[in-house]
């Protein structure tokens, strides 16, 4: 799960989701309501890591 927030274009805004990694650079994330959007590593930040534990979605995003 990461936090981005993209400054500029089209999916400009602060998104929450789980990423899908690409050799490209160009991640692809996921959100709760089921949108895709392309991000790039820097506006990324790791809400947390994979530690055996099953995290949901919450709809309280600061």
């Amino acid at each position: 799960m990461v936090r981005a927030i993209l400054p500029t274009g089209k999916f400009a805004g602060n998104h929450v989701g789980r990423l899908t990694v690409r050799e490209s650079g160009v991640f692809e994330m996921r959100t709760p309501k089921g949108k895709v959007s392309p991000v790039r590593h820097k506006y990324c930040k790791s809400i947390h890591r994979n530690d055996g534990y099953v995290y949901s979605f919450s709809t309280n995003v600061q």
